[in-house]
């Protein structure tokens, strides 16, 4: 966890340089004929902190079955659900996440992304 916060960490500083920085965008890409994905939304999605995490992001979900392509330039394997944090420009900035994640380990996850994405912002 903590090699993945410190790549987190670079890749946030290393994408965003001078830009301006807006909301990140969570971006779930799934499909209604996996069982992970509804387990995953039904779940971990559902889950108050996650909630609560998310109104800090613009939110965006894409079912796979439904939409042939990926609109962005992301690192999509195929694997579902799958988690991409971009930034206003639709850029990829963390590694992808992929499975049906607990909500404790998501919840933290975004909790750090969001505490170093607000750090970043300030200097």
């Amino acid at each position: 966890m903590k090699k993945l916060i410190v790549a987190l960490f670079f890749l946030v500083t290393s994408v965003f340089g001078a830009q301006s920085i807006g909301k990140p965008v969570f971006l779930l890409l799934w499909s209604d004929t996996c069982v992970h994905c509804n387990s995953f939304i039904n779940g971990s999605m559902q889950d108050k902190r996650i909630r609560e995490l998310l109104k800090q992001f613009d939110v965006e979900a894409i079912n796979v079955n439904q939409q042939n392509n990926v609109p962005y330039d992301i690192d999509f394997t195929g694997v579902v659900p799958s988690i991409h944090i971009l930034n206003q420009q639709k850029s990829q900035i963390v590694n992808t996440i992929t499975g049906d994640i607990p909500a404790d380990k998501l919840a933290s996850f975004l909790a750090k992304f969001l505490e170093l994405y607000a750090e970043y912002k300030r200097n």
